[in-house]
């Protein structure tokens, strides 16, 4: 043998050993191999034959010019950073494919490669599996660069110049490929996932510069277990063409900065739970992978409402151009845009905060349940929110911070259903108020539940109604009333039904409301309206319980403006009750307390009482005109066919009247509200056979009740007669005398109007009484 010093440097020109066939025993490739060379040139395919090891030492070169290694057994490559092992063509201008590269499709023994590197095969790595890891290596200008499946290991290596990097395939119940800090650039595809397992990346990996960073194609992703998607530190978009299910034992997490980008009608669907948490400058996004992206290019985010308290994490994401940008739940979406999709653009059960929603067909879609939004923009959707019929419980969505709601066709859209009330809640979507459009659909305070209203809400109807068993508080401003009114463009009275309280046990409260165009607008009883308008329905408040109507108007009521029933516990003060059929319609033994109203303008009765048994106090009201309301029947002991304001019935006790209209302050309507006056109080008013007056003796008394004195009480007709007289009455804590209709003489006086004096020098205070039939 020759040897030639060159340079002070003593090269051994050994020759390169031709190679090709089985090798059947272990075998060792390199200087001190068998046989002993630096460089083996494959001329014939080689097998690495069941349990048998090539171990191949540092700076040995392996060059093809087609023929490929496949591995039965196993390869050991163990190079040095400053002796590499290649794998390379063996032709002078060398090309992509020149050579097949290494198959590992039935190994039976583990395989490792590190400092190699492997270059201008058609696929430098084929079907390796858990038997195979390759670290600190290089992989090069291959038609493919690796196909690696169930549990293949790459650490620390360099990828690029292929057609793809890395492709992995797996099977059912296969473990994932582990890629781990590793660079890959320069090609078609960095990693190619041909499923149905994901590949791990316990360190992240920096792959850019591709023409497709990675691609998800061949079958469908299964996540059965815990996995984090993490390929880089910042994250790299990944185009979908398979859909990825997330099994219900499975958890995928998803770091800061990754684009997924979906292919037609490809979709995520959650059995389990995904946690997405981007971060405000480094946002995780879905959306589609067309280059003029449209709204319903892919399916969306779909849950399968998962067993967990918090299934799904949708944090500082941005969800666009779906079919529907996410649903299911339970769920927490924060800091988020969803956008541009041609269905819903999110909905379900859960939690809603701080996100845009915006240019969906609807931007939210609830089915009942639980769902939360809170402090989101909402804008520029056909529906902001849609109530679909409910497929969980009844209900509503909590809005416990308010939204801003913009541009959209409808703000809030019921679509069908009966909708439940069963907590305190408050509606307060946003701070401006919203359209809330019901339809034709019923929305049920329950017995359990409180419905409290905020200023500048509009609930539009079509056929709907409200039933409260509970209680609701509706407590508009001046500038923001809420309103109850029709969705019809031209609306009519009767569009909608009412809102009918039918609790017996709490009182629901109305103030700064309109209530318009319902067949009954505020009904039942047990309620207070106050400063609101009730107009254009058919009867404007019919009520049969306890009920007290101020300050209001209520007008262009095609019936009635009021209607009262049965009850002797309704006040009608301080209103505006005008352009009615009959202002105040009274049946069934209803008595109520009817006073200091501006009563004009009806068209048949300013007041009418349809019982002749009872009268009704309707004492200091404004009948349009000084001369007083128009009474033209002396059937009872009023007659005032002069007067020229609204009619009244027989049994209207109307005198006397104010001579102008007059508005009702909080005092006097306090003052109404407790008509103990001076300590001095009767009930009932009016009385068949027994009345009973008061005298209390109180921390709050009037002044002219004194405990050191005695009172008389006198009782009159209206011509001034005396009528009745007790004397000497000692005032306890709680004095009652009880008067039952009779005279001095013991004789039954008859129906009609008598005056109620307390008398002492310096003292004469007076209450009106009424006796009926």
């Amino acid at each position: 043998m020759k040897k030639y010093l060159i340079f002070g440097v003593l090269f051994l020109p050994l020759h390169a050993v031709d190679v090709g066939g089985e090798i059947t025993e272990n075998t060792v490739w390199g200087p001190t191999g068998n046989p002993p060379d630096t460089i083996y040139n494959l001329v014939a395919p080689i097998y690495i034959l069941d349990h048998v090891t090539l171990t191949i030492q540092p700076g040995v070169k392996i060059q093809s010019d087609g023929p490929q290694i496949s591995v039965y057994g196993s390869i050991i490559a163990c190079g040095t950073s400053q002796a590499k092992i290649k794998f390379t063509s063996s032709r002078p201008i060398p090309q992509p494919g020149d050579w097949l590269g290494l198959h590992f499709e039935y190994a039976r023994d583990s395989s490792f490669f590190s400092n190699c590197i492997i270059e201008y095969a058609t696929c430098a790595i084929q079907f390796a599996s858990y038997l195979l890891r390759i670290e600190n290596s290089e992989i090069s200008h291959c038609g493919d660069g690796m196909y690696v499946c169930n549990g293949a290991q790459i650490y620390n290596c360099i990828i690029k110049n292929n057609c793809w990097g890395i492709a992995t395939g797996n099977f059912q119940d296969s473990l994932p490929v582990v890629i781990s800090n590793c660079l890959i650039s320069n090609n078609e595809t960095g990693i190619e996932i041909s499923g149905p397992v994901l590949p791990q990346f316990p360190q992240p990996n920096f792959i850019y510069d591709n023409d497709c960073n990675i691609e998800i194609w061949g079958s469908e992703i299964q996540v059965r277990d815990e996995q984090y998607w993490n390929p880089t530190p910042n994250g790299v978009d990944c185009l979908v063409r398979e859909n990825i299910r997330i099994k219900p034992t499975g958890k995928l997490i998803i770091g800061p900065g990754n684009i997924f980008k979906f292919d037609s009608q490809r979709r995520v669907l959650i059995e389990g739970q995904l946690i997405a948490n981007g971060t405000p400058s480094n946002r995780i996004v879905f959306t589609s992978a067309r280059p003029a992206p449209s709204p319903g290019d892919w399916y969306g985010l779909e849950g399968l409402y998962g067993p967990f308290p918090d299934t799904c994490i949708i944090n500082n994401c941005i969800i666009e151009y779906a079919g529907t940008g996410f649903y299911g739940g339970p769920f927490k979406i924060e800091n988020s845009i969803i956008r541009y999709c041609s269905g819903f653009g999110t909905g379900g059960v859960g939690l809603i905060s701080n996100c845009e929603i915006h240019n969906n067909q609807c931007g939210i879609q609830f089915w009942g349940g639980y769902l939360f939004i809170n402090g989101s923009i909402i804008r520029n959707n056909n529906f902001g929110i849609f109530i679909d019929y409910p497929a969980f419980e009844p209900n509503l969505p909590y809005f416990t911070i308010p939204n801003q709601f913009l541009n959209n066709t409808f703000d809030i859209y019921a679509y069908a259903g009966v909708f439940y009330i069963r907590d305190d809640r408050l509606w307060q979507p946003s701070l401006d108020g919203i359209d809330f459009y019901l339809g034709g659909n019923f929305l049920i305070v329950d017995t359990t539940g409180i419905f409290r209203i905020a200023p500048g809400n509009r609930f539009l109807m079509n056929q709907g109604a409200i039933f409260v068993y509970g209680k609701i508080i509706a407590q508009g401003t001046p500038d923001k009333k809420i309103i109850f009114t029709s969705e019809n463009q031209t609306p009519h009275p009767g569009d909608w039904v009412h809102i009918w309280v039918r609790t017996q046990a709490e009182t629901s409260y109305f103030s700064n409301c309109i209530v318009e165009y319902a067949s009954y607008g505020f009904m039942g009883g047990n309620f207070i309206i106050d400063s609101s308008i009730v107009q254009h329905c058919y009867i404007g408040i019919p009520v049969d319980r306890y009920a007290e109507v101020y300050n209001s108007v209520i007008s262009d009521n095609i019936h009635a403006g009021i209607e009262c029933y049965l009850s002797d516990s309704i006040k009608i003060i301080g209103n505006t009750i005008t352009g009615d059929s009959i202002g105040i319609n009274c049946m069934m033994g209803a008595k109520p307390i009817i006073t200091q109203n501006a009563i004009y303008n009806n068209l048949k009765y300013g007041v009418h009482n349809e019982d002749n048994n009872y009268w009704i106090y309707a004492e200091y009201n404004w009948w349009g005109d000084s001369t007083g309301p128009k009474d033209t029947s002396s059937v009872d002991t009023l007659y005032n066919p002069d007067g020229l304001g609204d009619r009244v019935s027989d049994h209207v006790d109307y005198e006397p009247w104010l001579e102008c209209p007059v508005t009702v302050s909080e005092k006097v309507k306090t003052e109404m509200r407790n008509p103990l006056t001076g300590g001095f109080k009767i009930r009932p008013n009016p009385f068949r056979d027994k009345l009973h007056i008061i005298l209390q003796m109180q921390d709050n008394q009037a002044p002219f009740i004194d405990a050191q004195k005695t009172y008389n009480i006198n009782i009159y007709d209206v011509s001034g007669s005396l009528i009745k007289t007790f004397k000497d009455i000692i005032v306890t804590p709680f004095s009652e005398i009880v008067w039952d209709g009779k005279d001095n003489m013991g004789r039954n006086v008859p129906a009609g109007v008598y005056l109620c004096k307390i008398e002492d020098s310096g003292v004469n205070h007076t209450l009106k009484v009424i006796k009926i039939k």
